[in-house]
């Protein structure tokens, strides 16, 4: 990874930090799997953090090389991140927003858009009461 400087993201500003695979290291990140076991893809890309937070505002990834044995030529792929409002605790999430997908799968070639919406948040809370068992109802 290697932050190529500060720059502005939808009039927004934002570090842009550029990444690639090593090629002496493995490729932990992503995988295909088939019958045949994992095949690990190797990644290279760029994301705009948010100068202020350090949110992830875009990211933008796409594999270095296809994998002929699955017949995978080309996977790129483009998110934007938006803080999603949650009333019921008061707090604000950055999550996907839109995210565009582009695949070659030898014959099936797709461009792919997407709009996130409607997030629900889930949430435990871990309070303990204890009382005093109640009465056991008799047997009848």
């Amino acid at each position: 990874m290697k932050c190529s400087g500060q720059v502005l993201w939808n009039g927004q500003p934002a570090w842009l930090v550029e990444f690639q695979q090593r090629p002496d290291r493995p490729a932990r990140t992503f995988a295909f799997y088939s019958s045949a076991g994992a095949h690990p893809a190797q990644l290279k890309g760029r994301a705009w953090l948010s100068a202020d937070s350090g949110e992830v505002l875009h990211l933008e990834t796409g594999m270095l090389h296809g994998i002929p044995a699955l017949k995978i030529f080309r996977l790129y792929l483009s998110i934007t991140y938006a803080p999603v409002r949650f009333q019921s605790r008061d707090v604000n999430v950055w999550l996907p927003h839109v995210a565009d997908i582009y695949y070659d799968f030898g014959e099936f070639h797709a461009v792919v858009y997407h709009t996130f919406s409607d997030f629900l948040l889930f949430s435990v809370d871990a309070n303990q009461k204890i009382e005093k068992p109640q009465s056991p109802t008799p047997y009848r």
